[in-house]
């Protein structure tokens, strides 16, 4: 039929049909567009709505406030476009009502179904859930009329089909009217227009073109406009293809999802991200897996910002319950109107490298408390060095101030040798010396450093009591500061007022008998410290000896007088009793110094080793925490042999063969005296066993190689000898001479002068320059050859050598079955956990053993003296199964302190710590102690005597 019909009437038809679909399509388009967006714009205004009420509502359900829920409540009744509200509590009962009756079954429908909105015939339901800190309070479920919407359209529907008609009409005119100007023109291009042939990859429509009217440059541009939409064709299919792929290769996990949260596509690495399979993730809402949070702050600056997001860290929900830190990278894909169609969400997860950022914050926290921890402990060593060095130099200067005071001839040049020489040792101000006067019974200030504080002075007596009365009276020294005396005793004891001072007295006696008193004053420094009052006291007690001497001295005189025919012997008796006491006090005044050296060294040598601990294998740290051991190692070796020179160290005596110590000593002098020393042995197989500690004798013999080694600085030969001879002592003309195991050591070294010979045993003598030796290692090797009961002898040619003989007596052999000590099982520190009393008046000893025994696992309290632990152990707020305690305590030694605390709890076990400890005197027999540890401790050393000890059930350890 249309083939009958002209040109013109097909235009007009044409047009007609065209003005039709047009109007249709656009009726259907127009009416579908509104309508999206009215539903779309009610979506958006319920989704703030119920999103914002659900956050408030959580607070509330959280308090469990009805009344603020009413309230929240009454603002949403009075909105015209919400229908009914049903809020249900995490049990999934009714927390608010609103209408809610005739729409229980749409409620209960949305509260069992996944969905978080429905579209019904007369309304839009919406659901939230409600969260408060991240833990599920209920779901809001509100209701929202769709009768507005429907009017909206409608109006709208009736609007357009006006204007189609109006439009169609002017169309159809104009169609009309455009056919009948154009129909001949287009008459040669109908067939074919009719005859053109579409396939799926290119368009091959082309029109024939005839002349240059606009008919043929249609014609032409038509043509053109086909060839380009071919290739535009061929390539949208390429590119379409190679992003397909990139989208599905891409290592980055990606979401498409619509406004609405909905997932509409994903790739591979957001499925294996998510652990869910792309079919089922995308039936999956986005806040499934987002925070609500964090998904309303990405859609706000998405959709209504229109703004991309880069960076975004947040949290992400598994499927499994696990969360995961994530970097959102966030865009949008928009239509021809600009609306946001769809988002797109690149997700890199970050969950590791947070980790590792937190562990590396963690170790960096770590490593400065560490080096914190380091830097405190480094300067409390400084500290420490800085006290033992000035401890050192105190300690050259008491003994310079001793050897001229055992010079002195008078009593008083004693004394004021104490007043000149202690005043500068001590930094002191005002010195004082108070003397006892028999005939008044009063304390007399007899030597003062100064005419202007004598006159400051008055004597003291029963009548006037104060702090030199004190020290006198109890016979311990004080030290006071400027805060601890009142003003009636500043004012006697000659103090300036209004000043900062400290003051210390030490009492001058000996034994039982008191000679007086010794006052030191020091304005605007610091306090004296413990050490200082050692010092002191150590002055006053060899100021004692040597006054008790003097009138020692003075009665044997005056006894010569009266019997001169035996004038020579009392003169040699006076001064072998001289000799012996200069001897005896010089061995109290090193005793003492070397047991608070020690006491230090129990201080040091632990940090130490903890600081090497905490180094963490700092190089730097532990090569400087090896110089420090190695320098405490030096100072705690002199210290055994100032303790030995004042035999105040134990004595362990066993039978041994002298060859088989030498010959394992020989070994470690070829490897320690250097390879230009040769060491040759020549040992008589047949001498014979000794009884004597192996320990000390060792000393002996380590002493003398290295004194040998000394006198042969370019190297040389040193020949070790055993054999048995007879041997009588020069020094004792009374002695027999009896068959000894002897022991030589010589060398071809450049040998000592005759003057030197009868000096080389005396304490503190050496022939070395500076800084090469103490003068202590000869006197070490006379006393320990006294404590065996043996002797010691010296040959020396000045360039060819010296020869020491050491004479032994020797012990009958005898079989003895050789037990051989038990393998140790490995070199781990054992630990515990047990609760342990440390007992002892230094802070920082106590300090150090509590830090390594905590260390180790064990429970740790501290008692500064002997009452402290009494008064613990009486609480019995926990139960101790070890107490550790010092022996040398003021006020309660360890021996009382251990009686005490068996009569309060017989089951606690005990170790006895002291720097020296002589047993058969200073431990009673029927006090029983489980252990006993040397100064300064050591960890492993302290480790393994704790764990013995608590591990035996009933036998004793020595």
């Amino acid at each position: 039929m249309l083939s009958r019909l002209k040109l013109s009437q097909k235009l007009w038809f044409l047009t007609l049909s065209i003005v039709l679909i047009l109007s249709g399509g656009y009726y259907a388009y127009f009416s579908t567009t509104v309508k999206s967006q009215l539903k779309e714009s009610l979506l958006k205004k319920g989704r703030t709505i119920v999103q914002t009420t659900a956050v408030n509502l959580g607070a509330s359900l959280y308090l469990t406030d009805s009344g603020l829920i009413q309230n929240l409540m009454l603002n949403l009744e009075n909105d015209q476009d919400i229908s009914f509200i049903y809020v249900t509590n995490p049990a999934g009962d009714m927390a608010y009502g609103y209408n809610y009756n005739r729409n229980l079954k749409l409620i209960n429908s949305a509260l069992n179904s996944n969905q978080i909105q429905n579209y019904t015939k007369d309304y839009l339901v919406l659901k939230q859930s409600i969260f408060f800190h991240d833990e599920y309070y209920g779901d809001v479920i509100v209701g929202f009329s769709l009768r507005w919407v429907n009017a909206q359209i409608a109006r709208q529907t009736r609007n357009l089909i006006i204007v189609s008609v109006v439009l169609a009409l002017i169309l159809i005119f104009l169609g009309v009217f455009l056919g009948n100007r154009i129909s001949n023109p287009l008459k040669e291009a109908t067939e074919t227009i009719q005859n053109y042939s579409q396939n799926e990859s290119a368009l091959s429509l082309r029109l024939p073109v005839k002349g240059d009217d606009e008919i043929a440059q249609l014609a032409r541009s038509l043509n053109s406009l086909a060839d380009n939409l071919d290739n535009n064709i061929h390539e949208l299919n390429k590119s379409k293809k190679y992003l397909e792929t990139l989208f599905q290769l891409s290592p980055i996990p990606i979401i498409i999802a619509d406004t609405l949260g909905q997932i509409e596509g994903v790739n591979e690495s957001a499925s294996s991200f998510f652990g869910v399979e792309p079919s089922v993730l995308i039936k999956i809402n986005l806040d499934r897996f987002f925070q609500p949070d964090d998904l309303n702050a990405i859609f706000n600056r998405i959709i209504q910002d229109m703004q991309d997001i880069r960076g975004f860290v947040t949290t992400l929900r598994m499927t499994d319950g696990t969360k995961k830190v994530v970097e959102l990278n966030v865009s949008s894909h928009q239509d021809e109107l600009n609306y946001v169609k769809n988002i797109i969400i690149a997700i890199i997860d970050i969950t590791e490298k947070i980790q590792i950022q937190r562990e590396i914050l963690h170790n960096q926290t770590k490593l400065q408390r560490i080096n914190n921890e380091l830097t405190v402990k480094t300067e409390e060593l400084e500290q420490l060095s800085t006290w033992n060095k000035k401890n050192a130099h105190n300690l050259g200067q008491l003994i310079n101030i001793s050897q001229q005071m055992m010079r002195s001839t008078a009593a008083n040049e004693i004394l004021q040798k104490i007043i000149e020489d202690g005043r500068r040792l001590l930094e002191a101000t005002d010195c004082a010396i108070f003397l006892w006067e028999n005939k008044s019974d009063k304390l007399i200030p007899s030597v003062v450093s100064s005419e202007d504080l004598r006159n400051r002075l008055q004597p003291i007596n029963q009548e006037n009591k104060n702090l030199i009365w004190r020290t006198y009276q109890e016979n311990e020294p004080f030290v006071f500061d400027s805060a601890e005396l009142s003003e009636k005793e500043v004012e006697m004891l000659g103090i300036r007022a209004a000043s900062r001072f400290s003051v210390v007295s030490v009492p001058i006696s000996e034994k039982d008998y008191r000679f007086g008193v010794i006052l030191f004053v020091k304005y605007n420094h610091q306090n004296y410290r413990l050490e200082d009052v050692h010092l002191l006291s150590t002055l006053a007690n060899q100021a004692a000896i040597l006054l008790d001497n003097m009138h020692l001295v003075h009665a044997l005189k005056e006894k010569a007088v009266s019997l001169e025919k035996a004038y020579g012997e009392v003169q040699r008796s006076q001064q072998q009793v001289i000799q012996l006491q200069k001897m005896e006090s010089l061995g109290t005044l090193v005793g003492g110094i070397a047991h608070d050296f020690n006491n230090i060294l129990g201080i040091i040598i632990p940090n130490t080793e903890l600081l090497r601990v905490d180094a963490n294998g700092n190089n730097s740290i532990n090569r400087r925490a090896n110089v420090i051991t190695e320098a405490a190692q030096r100072a705690a070796d002199l210290t055994r042999q100032l303790l030995m020179f004042s035999r105040n160290q134990d004595i362990q005596v066993k039978v041994f063969s002298p060859n088989q110590l030498i010959t394992r000593l020989s070994t470690m002098f070829k490897r320690t005296l250097g390879k230009e020393y040769e060491i040759l042995l020549d040992l008589d197989p047949d001498v014979d066993d000794v009884e004597a500690d192996e320990n000390r004798l060792t000393q002996v013999l380590i002493n003398l190689a290295v004194n040998a080694r000394d006198a042969m600085p370019d190297g040389g030969e040193i020949v070790i000898r055993t054999f048995m001879a007879k041997y009588k002592p020069r020094a004792d003309k009374f002695a027999r001479e009896k068959e000894y195991a002897c022991i030589s050591i010589t060398d071809t070294g450049c040998g000592i002068r005759n003057e030197d010979l009868d000096k080389i045993f005396d304490p503190f003598f050496t022939t070395k320059s500076v800084g090469k030796g103490t003068g202590l290692g000869l006197s070490v090797v006379y006393g320990i050859m006294q404590s065996h009961k043996g002797y010691v002898d010296v040959e020396s040619t000045v360039n060819k050598g010296t020869t020491f003989y050491l004479y032994l007596p020797p012990t009958p052999r005898k079989f003895v079955e050789v037990q051989v000590p038990p393998k140790p099982r490995g070199h781990a520190i054992p630990k515990g956990s047990e609760n342990i009393l440390v007992v002892d008046d230094e802070n920082m000893i106590r300090d150090s053993v509590k830090e390594i025994l905590e260390s180790l696992g064990y429970s740790v309290t501290e008692a500064a003296s002997g009452i402290d632990a009494i008064r613990i152990v009486q609480q019995k707020k926990r139960r101790y199964q070890l107490a550790i305690v010092d022996m040398s305590m003021p006020k309660m030694n360890g021996v009382e302190t251990i009686r005490k605390i068996r009569e309060l709890d017989k089951s606690i076990k005990v170790i006895l710590s002291s720097g020296h400890i002589d047993r058969d005197k200073l431990v009673p027999a029927d006090l029983k102690v489980e252990g006993t540890l040397p100064k300064p401790y050591r960890i492993r050393e302290l480790a393994m005597k704790v764990r013995q000890v608590l591990s035996q059930k009933a036998a004793v350890v020595s």
